[in-house]
């Protein structure tokens, strides 16, 4: 495994545009849901899903250049207990990160109510409106908003640990300015 003082620039700024975005779409998410059925409501959801297909592509993006960038973000001092738990974590945080917006996308095809993007484009049904189904993806949407703030809990503790307990730096692979 490598020991990359930093991160190429574009995998930088892709994890570091997405953060604020996904605190906006975790916010927006949970306020929404709260608000009572009617035009307000449909208006903040509608960009919530609007930033979810945003996400949604930034995150294929981000897999993209992953899969043709091949890095390690494993160090070669942790343990082989440690490099699995670092693996489980990112590849659950990917996992989230996609199935999230998908999810997101089923339930509103589900409920006759596709996104768009921002008004600009309309993105189709996936399946056929169905109550049920809606329900079922609301659910699983739900679980994986859940899982996901966990993760990103643990992620940025060990984010923390890292820096203040072993002081390894390994945070400075992801910083700005942190180029050989």
């Amino acid at each position: 495994m490598n020991n990359v003082k930093s991160y190429p620039l574009l995998s930088r700024i892709l994890h570091w545009l997405m953060v604020p975005l996904l605190i906006l779409q975790l916010i927006l998410g949970f306020w929404a849901a709260e608000l009572p059925i009617g035009f307000e409501r449909f208006f903040w959801l509608s960009r919530h899903k609007s930033l979810g297909m945003l996400l949604l592509f930034l995150l294929l993006l981000r897999m993209f250049w992953r899969f043709i960038h091949k890095m390690s973000f494993l160090l070669q001092s942790m343990s082989p207990l440690q490099k699995r738990a670092v693996t489980i974590v990112h590849l659950s945080l990917y996992a989230c990160m996609l199935l999230m917006p998908l999810s997101g996308w089923l339930m509103a095809s589900a409920a006759k109510l596709p996104p768009g993007f921002f008004g600009l484009i309309s993105f189709p049904a996936l399946i056929e409106p169905d109550n049920s189904l809606k329900d079922i993806f609301n659910q699983f949407h739900t679980f994986l908003v859940w899982l996901f703030c966990f993760l990103i809990t643990i992620h940025i503790m060990a984010a923390f640990y890292h820096q203040l307990i072993i002081k390894d730096n390994v945070i400075n692979r992801i910083k700005f300015g942190s180029r050989e």
